[in-house]
């Protein structure tokens, strides 16, 4: 079944697509800039190469066939959710931050392993 695996995708990329026109919007939850702080542009630079990575993962599970292209797509959008949350885990100061951050990428990965689970052959 994989209508939960293009699903998830279609979230992935209007969330990233978001990310690359408003970069603030991730970077400002994980506490790497304050809220109405001026966002330095290495930070935008950074927030844009996230949001432009998952957008091609996304269309990957929204586009791949099944089967094998679909489930590789599911796999590497499942090391990211669980990287970003090791990376922004071991590297947010402000422990409010860390935690919403780390849940929703840990969330977000838990709901990739569940879509990867449906559209297993």
């Amino acid at each position: 079944m994989t209508w939960f695996a293009r699903v998830m995708g279609v979230l992935t990329v209007v969330y990233s697509v978001v990310v690359l026109l408003r970069p603030r919007l991730l970077v400002t939850p994980t506490g790497l800039v304050p809220r109405g702080g001026t966002l330095p542009m290495p930070v935008a630079v950074l927030a844009r190469a996230v949001g432009a990575r998952d957008t091609v993962i996304g269309l990957a599970m929204v586009f791949a066939p099944g089967g094998a292209a679909l489930l590789t797509a599911l796999w590497l959008r499942i090391g990211s959710d669980f990287a970003d949350a090791a990376i922004f885990g071991l590297s947010v100061t402000d422990r409010s931050a860390r935690t919403k951050t780390v849940a929703v990428a840990i969330g977000y990965g838990v709901l990739n392993v569940i879509a990867l689970w449906l559209a297993w052959p």
